[in-house]
């Protein structure tokens, strides 16, 4: 995905599900865990800051390591053992599920740029390889690196080629957090009095 809008939508979207997590409910608010995963899937475009001083296809250049899947694990390793750390409410349960919530939003950028039409591939096999890669499906526009060569075509396009897709992702998640929602509360009036 091409635009921090989207990947912020998207990553925001993953982490709704773990919104009914009543151990996750417990140390942090849901819109809190949604922002900050939504900030999360946002922030490997921060590499595009050295873009000029680190060469494009270097190892930390943009869509590199800060793209990969393993650094989302660390991020998210590192952030989720952060808030065990200095949170009292916070358990290991609870920690595990924000670890997830946190890599399945980090991680979600490297896999949607992957499903870009331009630019290098992304280090999505990192540490087993350094190499590249698109998936084979590529239905994202990508914008020029520097935001002052877009065009209003350009972001028109962006936004055609990823509203259907943050659409769907909003959709399924809205879906299990529902369903998360109702067996909760079915297990809650089946105890008994």
């Amino acid at each position: 995905m091409a635009s921090a809008v989207g990947h912020f939508i998207v990553g925001a979207t993953l982490a709704l599900p773990f919104t009914a997590v009543p151990s996750v409910r417990k140390v942090v608010r849901p819109v809190g865990l949604m922002v900050c995963a939504g900030l999360l899937s946002a922030a490997p475009d921060l590499d595009t800051l050295f873009f000029g001083v680190i060469p494009y296809a270097h190892f930390f250049g943009h869509r590199g390591f800060f793209h990969s899947p393993f650094f989302a694990f660390l991020v998210a390793m590192a952030l989720s053992l952060l808030l065990l750390a200095l949170s009292r409410s916070c358990t290991i349960l609870a920690s595990a599920w924000l670890a997830a919530a946190f890599f399945l939003a980090m991680a979600s950028h490297g896999i949607l740029d992957a499903m870009t039409d331009a630019g290098l591939g992304v280090m999505l096999f990192y540490p087993f390889s350094e190499g590249r890669h698109f998936l084979p499906w590529r239905p994202f526009h990508a914008p020029p690196v520097r935001l002052s060569s877009l065009s209003l075509r350009q972001v028109r396009m962006m936004v055609r080629s990823e509203l259907p897709i943050v659409l769907v992702c909003a959709a399924i998640a809205g879906m299990v957090r529902f369903a998360l929602s109702l067996h909760r509360n079915r297990k809650r009036a089946e105890k008994p009095l």
